[in-house]
């Protein structure tokens, strides 16, 4: 796909249908843009994309980086055909042979559902993953792409606004970890689900559990010492975390975790207190902009012995008290002085 030739805005057109592709195409080869990625190319670069394609089938052309020129006008044009909502053009486009063409229509809510069971179905992973979160998608379909499909497929359908209860249930015991993450970062993970992938062999997946706001509040303590440092982190990043987890973060010593526990949405009192010495100026950084930070301490950071990147991350925090704010204004440090500029004017508008 190339990137270059078409606004990705994901704007359907009632305008045109498959009908109208010949015109597309001559309109895209005639662009501005085209010529423009034309001229990057030498004479040389372009023959040998050509030689290339030529010698490929199409569907090992098309899946590549390596779509020849000839062909960018026809995938532009088809990409336009794409974001339509004239079922039977989407249709036809589910048979591209541009890679790019078929994901846009897996995600295409205007997709028709048999359409989009069939692309579920597809061996390629972005396709079939695509496809089944689409809310297009009918349930028994949906149903279908979980029981029957690939790996992609079932951690699409976690994705689906629709997906039953009972396969956010099964999910959870899925053999494939990316599954089992998807389960354990879904709204409706239920706390029995919750609590079995909270002690998942795979760091990655106990960290979705440990991301979820619906984690029962007994399974804290035990991700607050997990020893993957992802685990405890993702913990001090949810806002259903308790205050008793938050603070034991805050003594974390590895870096990364104080991190999270500065900008953490439930950050307490005593973990702010904490974190405003550590002698990581990171870990300052994200505690000064984080709007759960106490006033008087960020007053403190926006002392001049602070760095830079500390008193910038008070004047832009959204929470620091006006005569702070109105302080940095005057602050030596451009930077400093424009961020808090930008909050005022913010605080200004904001009152109107």
């Amino acid at each position: 796909m190339n990137p270059h030739l078409h606004d990705d805005d994901r704007q359907p057109s009632a305008t045109y249908t498959i009908d109208d592709l010949p015109f597309l195409t001559l309109a895209a080869a005639a662009h501005p843009r085209m010529e423009r990625m034309l001229i990057l190319l030498s004479s040389q670069e372009i023959a040998e994309k050509e030689k290339t394609a030529a010698r490929r089938l199409p569907h090992e052309l098309i899946s590549s980086r390596d779509v020849p020129p000839s062909l960018w006008a026809r995938e532009t044009a088809e990409m336009t055909l794409a974001r339509c909502c004239h079922a039977p053009t989407l249709h036809v486009l589910a048979g591209s042979p541009f890679h790019a063409v078929r994901v846009a229509v897996a995600r295409n809510v205007f997709t028709p559902g048999a359409v989009l069971a069939e692309l579920a179905r597809s061996d390629d992973g972005l396709i079939s993953n695509t496809s089944a979160a689409n809310p297009g998608l009918p349930l028994e379909d949906l149903e279908a792409a979980f029981l029957l499909g690939t790996v992609t497929a079932r951690h699409g359908a976690l994705l689906h606004p629709g997906v039953p209860q009972h396969i956010v249930d099964v999910a959870a015991e899925d053999p494939t970890w990316m599954v089992r993450c998807a389960a354990a970062a879904h709204a409706r993970a239920t706390p029995a689900a919750l609590a079995r992938l909270a002690v998942d062999q795979d760091a990655v997946v106990r960290a979705a559990a440990a991301g979820n706001p619906a984690l029962p509040p007994h399974l804290t303590p035990m991700l607050a010492a997990d020893s993957d440092r992802h685990v405890r982190a993702r913990l001090a990043g949810n806002l259903a975390c308790p205050a008793a987890a938050i603070d034991r973060l805050a003594h974390d010593p590895d870096p990364w975790v104080a991190r999270a526990v500065a900008q953490a949405p439930a950050l307490t009192e005593a973990a702010a207190v904490l974190l405003a010495a550590d002698p990581t100026p990171e870990v300052r950084a994200k505690l000064a902009g984080n709007p759960a930070c106490p006033a008087r301490l960020l007053a403190a950071l926006a002392h001049q012995r602070q760095p830079v990147g500390v008193r910038s991350a008070v004047a832009a925090n959204p929470a620091t008290p006006p005569p702070t704010v109105q302080r940095l204004a005057a602050d030596r440090s451009r930077t400093v002085r424009e961020a808090a500029l930008q909050n005022a004017h913010s605080v200004v508008a904001g009152g109107e």
